[in-house]
């Protein structure tokens, strides 16, 4: 079981995987440092032939995650839709603790509360947001998308996502 982000700002957990073994002696693994840039909870699902992918939740950014150029900015809750905010889909190689972008997601999107990624047919993966759901193709590099529902939103709440 593989653990990466956390909200935890006091205990640092910010942007580390830590990884459970689940065979004796059951013990943790951390990474010695940030392997991702986390502010918003993600979703993860170990894929054959890819590896564990990680859907990084909205945030503000510029670059490529995983190069010399990625640059996490300053947070702005009220600017999803802002051209450097985004959702990014990522593989993390759990040996080395290295990670690397594999597509920008076509719509900005968090994954909190229940947001899964689901292996859907042979090299495809839908990811379900707080807002959309969107699908990827490993075969072709592409996104489809659609959005939830609209009966979902009416739960009586004031999110700013609405």
């Amino acid at each position: 079981i593989t653990i990466v982000g956390g909200w935890s700002k006091r205990r640092g957990c910010h942007g580390h995987a830590q990884t459970l073994h689940l065979r004796q002696p059951f013990r943790w693994r951390a990474s010695p440092t940030n392997v991702v840039p986390w502010r918003r909870p993600g979703a993860g699902r170990m894929i054959p032939q890819v590896g564990l992918v990680l859907a990084l939740g909205w945030m503000e950014c510029s670059g490529v995650i995983g190069t010399g150029d990625f640059r996490l900015l300053r947070r702005n809750g009220s600017a999803q839709g802002a051209t450097n905010s985004s959702s990014r889909l990522c593989v993390l190689d759990g040996l080395n603790w290295g990670v690397a972008e594999l597509s920008r997601f076509p719509c900005s999107d968090s994954f909190e509360h229940n947001g899964e990624i689901y292996p859907m047919g042979e090299g495809n993966v839908v990811c379900i947001g707080r807002d959309h759901i969107q699908a990827f193709s490993f075969a072709t590099s592409t996104w489809q998308r659609w959005p939830l529902p609209k009966q979902l939103a009416q739960d009586g709440s004031n999110s700013w996502v609405k």
